[in-house]
This record gives structure tokens, sequence and C-alpha cells, in this order.
């Protein structure tokens, strides 16, 4: 029979056993995991959308804050002190050019029209006697009957009575002006405010009082203000052989483009100081009327010609503190930070002014998810379609967080800012 001092050597020594075979055992299944590793493929890069940087003849279109005015803006004054009498047109509307807009009290006018008159016959035929005895001490002078000195006193007489007969008809004339202001006619053809005084109000005491205000309606001046390297662009389009004059559209407050489009009518001599802008009127039609002065809305500038220009997507810009960049694929596919400088907006692309060349793949998609150093797969799309991505709104929800696979969601909440 055994002894019992040898059992708890035989249990230690069988712990110890099964011990040392779980390690054996950890151990080779963790040789065969970095075996099995390293036989299989590493995983591709992602996929992901991208463009190729490319050289385009397309139109430069601008949009700029604009301003209605009216073209001709006329206060409606009383030239004549006196009772208003009568208004003949209705508040708001639309009223031609000498149309009666007011009747001023004209009685005290035609009566001092009617006393200058009589005192002008009054005189005139005080002058046309003078006249008369002038002649006949003429005659009395030659034949030696009267002095020389009787005959200048008759002369001198004819002559103060054509100066008063002068300053009869320029009385009269006078008269005839004010009993005419006493009919307020429109001084243009436009539009007319309300009534500033009401009928039974003494107007032109003392003052031009104002009666009403005149906007004419057709054409109407936009005005608007242009960057000083946006003029400098434009200029420069301006001298290219090939390129078509400006076209200028109006975009109203709705969204919707104004039927007719506009001329430059008048730029400013110099840049602002303050702004570093320049002021540019255009003339626009408005036969419907209906613009108005005061409107606010765009006004689109679209440059044709000028030469080709290197585009890149709105979707494939991001802002950095302020600065633009653009994720490029390089040969190799590793991702790499570009900074670019933008023009213009053409549709949904801009211009590239610096940083990139003709033929870089730039991605279009991802713009959150993917980060420098990192490897990717391009894949190349056409500009058709991404002008037609980046124009569909499911495509462009700049408030979506990017989600498995990236899609332009990323770079528009980036190209916006």
């Amino acid at each position: 029979m055994p002894s019992t001092a040898s059992s708890p050597h035989r249990l230690v020594f069988f712990v110890c056993a099964c011990l040392l075979f779980a390690c054996v055992s950890c151990g080779g299944d963790d040789t065969d995991s970095r075996e099995q590793s390293a036989t299989q493929p590493a995983a591709p890069p992602p996929q992901v959308k991208a463009v190729k940087v490319q050289a385009a003849d397309v139109p430069m279109t601008a949009e700029y804050v604009a301003e209605t005015q009216a073209k001709e803006q006329v206060d409606v004054r009383a030239r004549v002190a006196g009772f208003l009498q009568e208004r003949h047109y209705v508040e708001g509307s639309t009223v031609q050019k000498d149309d009666l807009l007011f009747t001023i009290d004209p009685s005290q006018y035609e009566q001092t029209l009617n006393e200058a008159r009589a005192e002008l016959e009054r005189n005139l035929a005080s002058l046309e006697k003078a006249r008369k005895d002038q002649e006949r001490f003429k005659e009395l002078v030659d034949q030696g009957a009267v002095s020389q000195s009787e005959y200048d006193t008759r002369e001198t007489h004819a002559k103060e009575l054509e100066a008063t007969v002068t300053s009869n008809r320029a009385a009269v004339m006078q008269a005839e002006l004010n009993l005419g202001y006493t009919k307020v006619t429109a001084p243009i053809t436009g539009r007319i405010s309300r009534a500033k005084v009401e009928v039974g109000s003494l107007v032109g005491q003392g003052e031009n009082t104002l009666l009403a205000e005149m906007t004419s309606i057709d054409p109407m001046y936009v005005n608007f203000s242009i960057s000083e390297q946006e003029y400098l662009h434009l200029t420069k389009a301006k001298f290219s052989d090939d390129m078509v004059p400006p076209s200028y559209q109006l975009v109203l407050g709705t969204g919707d483009v104004y039927p007719h489009n506009g001329t430059v009518d008048y730029v400013d001599p110099s840049i602002n100081q303050q702004t570093g802008t320049l002021g540019v009127r255009t003339v626009f039609p408005n036969p419907d009327g209906v613009l108005r002065p005061g409107l606010f809305g765009r006004v689109r500038v679209t440059v044709r010609g000028g030469g080709d220009s290197l585009l890149v997507p709105q979707r494939a810009v991001y802002d950095v503190q302020g600065i633009k960049q653009v994720l490029v694929a390089q040969d190799n596919g590793t991702l790499a930070s570009r900074t670019v400088r933008l023009g213009s907006q053409v549709d949904q692309f801009f211009r590239v002014e610096s940083g990139l060349d003709s033929g870089d793949v730039v991605l279009v998609e991802g713009l959150q998810k993917f980060r420098p150093g990192m490897t990717v797969d391009p894949q190349i799309v056409s500009f058709q379609e991404e002008q037609h991505e980046a124009a569909d709104p499911t495509e462009n929800d700049a408030s979506a967080p990017a989600q498995g696979n990236a899609t332009g969601t990323d770079v528009e909440s980036n190209a916006t800012n």
C-alpha cells in the first residue's frame, strides 16, 4: 500500500503538467495564425470617385447682389402759392407726361394777368401817341418852327414808353407763367405716389411744397459692385480676340430669372477705397412694369470666350482656416493635399487659377473620410457625370454625415465654406 506522504507531490506534478500542455497548445495556435496571415493577400485600397482636372473653353459666370433704381425720380412741387383746389389722378397709378395732376386756386393769378395786360395796353397807346408827336416835331424842327430841345424831349419820352412797354410785356409773360403753374402736370411718364397734401391745404407759401413723387418705369436701372480682382478678370477677357460681349441677367428675389437681359450703362471712374469695389450700373427693359425701385436681387454676369480654363468640381474643394484645398490622388494612389486658388464659378465647377495642372486626379467624395497619405483606388468619372451628380439635391445634403462609402455630401459641405 503506497504511503500517504507522496500524494501531495503527485498532485503538484499533475497540475504542472496540465499548465505546460496548455501553454504549448496556445503557442501553437498563435504560430499557426501568423503563418495563415502571411499567406493571405493584402486588402485592396478603397475605391473612391475622382475626376481629372481638364481645360475647357467655358463661360465665366458670376453673381452680384444688386438693387433696382428708377432711371428718373422726380418730386412734384407747387411752384406758386395758393389753396390746393383739386387732385386729378389715382394714387399709385401710372400717368403720362403732361397729364394734369393738381389744380391750385387760379383766381388771384387770373386777376394779376388781367391787370398786367391792361397796363400793357395803356402804355402801348401812350407809346403810339408819343411816336406820332416825335414825327410831327421832327417836321417842325426842319421848318424852324420849334427848337431842337423840344424835339429831344419828345424823343426821350417815346423811348421811355418803349422801355415801359417792354417791362409790361415781361409782366404779362410772368403772370401767364404763374397762372399756368396753378395747373400742376406730370413732368415725366411714370408711377406716381400718394398725395403728400390734402385738397384744401395752402401750398407754396414760402416754399415749393412737395405734392407727390414720381418714378419712371421703363427702363429700370440695376446697380451692383464688383471687386477689384473681378474687374481685372473682366478687363483681361475683354481684350481677348475670341471674347463675346458679356451678358447680364437679373435674378429676382424669388430665384426667377427676369426675362429681359440688361446692358451696362455706367461704371464708376475709380475704385472705392473703403470697400475695394467698383460700382456698375446696368439698364434693364421694364415694359410690363414688373420691376420697381428698391428691389433686391442678383445680377448674373456671363462672359464667353477668352481661352481655355482649368476646372475643378465644387464638391472637390474643402476649406481649412480660409485656405481652399483639394485631395489629389498621385500615380501610386497615395493622397496628397493641394492648396488651390480659385476663380469664378462655372455651373458646378470652379476655375482654377493656381495649384493644379491639367490631368491631376482630384477626389470628389469622401473628403471627410480620407486623409493625405492614405492610398485609394480612384474611379475616374467624366465632368458630365459629376455635373449631373452634383446637381442632384439628394447627393448634396451638406448636413449629412459621412457613413460607409463617402459620397459627394462630404465635399459639398466643405465647398460651401
